[in-house]
């Protein structure tokens, strides 16, 4: 029995060369009528036409996990980058790069879920990453912020649709076939550089857009790991009508979030990144002290930690007898073998605190403040766990 062309197409997945033919049972044997009898396996009945073949999905991936392989706090650093003077909305490219050093060294990339502290092992080798992808494509950034009026908002778009002729999308597709995410930066909407971004392409798919300008277009899904939006995935997608990429996935505020272009950054290079304890070593309290509230003599601040597991940390006269401040004052709070305060600068003669829960209570003659500290919660925004 000849089986219909589409039939056929339908089963291209199932078969792999292998057909069923059904047999006809002769009259005389079925009581006057043909009737099929159950089918039989035979090898190269079934010709399949490549060119009607549909394959299950047409996406591409690496081996890149947001989940698993981006970090689980967001970005909202806020940092001057020192090129130009810059202000940089975060620290997307430090990020980017540094999870991707994780991810190719094959090293487990820190879990901590709240934002590292300035000065910090993991603050600082985000902020040198930072630096170093923007410095190394500054030629890039420079060249996209030249559209006066938006008058190339046009071309910029396209160039993250070519797929042929060295065009953008080309490259990011050698590079996904090869097994290796990369980095991309986002132009923005705006003429603000301080609001471009940088996200980690670990996927593309093309649907039926076939990476030449034409058709289709809106099929192009490329996958990402976004800095801000944490360890989930995102898709971003053109939006031809408006001349720009968007993502799929709202923001944590609820907004979308579009960009007018995006390019590879060719030029990351891999470096040895820090190993970094699971567990937080020190608090650190931010104090501010202004007019009256320290008038030294005995009216001074003390700080008392109380752990979970009953133990109780305290110091007395943080501020020495000296008054008080508009300037905010800095608390370092460590918990030691020896059951006292350290300071800030000597942290490896302490222990990680072992507890999930605290309270810390800071107190003058003339207010008191009390902040509970939960290492597995939303902290006070006067309060900072730090890893060193």
């Amino acid at each position: 029995m000849e089986l219909p062309q589409k039939v056929a197409a339908s089963l291209v997945m199932m078969v792999a060369g292998l057909a069923p033919a059904a047999t006809a049972e002769p009259p005389e044997k079925s009581g006057g009528k043909a009737v099929l009898t159950k089918p039989t396996i035979r090898p190269g009945t079934l010709k399949i036409d490549p060119s009607i073949a549909i394959p299950l999905t047409t996406a591409r991936m690496t081996d890149f996990d947001p989940v698993a392989d981006g970090f689980r706090f967001i970005n909202t650093f806020k940092t001057v980058t020192g090129v130009f003077d810059v202000t940089t909305s975060g620290l997307c490219g430090g990020m980017v790069y540094a999870a991707l050093d994780y991810w190719r060294a094959g090293k487990t990339i820190p879990r901590q879920d709240y934002t590292p502290v300035n000065g910090t092992t993991l603050q600082s080798y985000l902020y040198a990453r930072n630096m170093t992808a923007l410095e190394a494509h500054m030629d890039k950034w420079v060249e996209l912020h030249m559209n006066p009026l938006g008058i190339r908002d046009d071309e910029f778009f396209r160039w993250g649709l070519q797929g042929t002729n060295g065009g953008r999308l080309e490259e990011l597709r050698e590079k996904i076939d090869a097994g290796q995410p990369v980095p991309l930066g986002l132009k923005s909407l705006s003429g603000d550089p301080g609001a471009d971004h940088v996200v980690l392409a670990y996927g593309y798919d093309m649907g039926r857009y076939k990476g030449d300008l034409g058709e289709h277009k809106e099929d192009l899904k490329i996958f990402i790991y976004e800095p801000n939006y944490g360890a989930r995935k995102v898709t971003m997608v053109p939006k031809p009508e408006r001349n720009a990429w968007c993502n799929l996935e709202r923001n944590r505020v609820g907004d979308e979030v579009c960009w007018r272009t995006w390019f590879v950054q060719q030029n990351y290079t891999p470096r040895n990144a820090p190993s970094v304890p699971d567990s937080p070593r020190e608090i650190i309290l931010d104090i501010k002290t202004g007019g009256d509230d320290l008038r030294g003599g005995n009216d001074n601040v003390h700080a008392t930690v109380r752990l979970r597991g009953g133990g109780v940390v305290a110091a007395n006269n943080l501020n020495q007898g000296n008054a008080g401040s508009t300037t905010p004052g800095k608390l370092s709070v460590f918990h030691c073998p020896r059951g006292r305060l350290q300071p800030m600068w000597n942290p490896s003669a302490c222990a990680p605190l072992s507890a999930a829960d605290g309270m810390a209570t800071i107190g003058t003659s003339t207010y008191s403040l009390q902040t509970s500290v939960r290492m597995d919660a939303r902290l006070p925004a006067a309060t900072r766990l730090v890893n060193r």
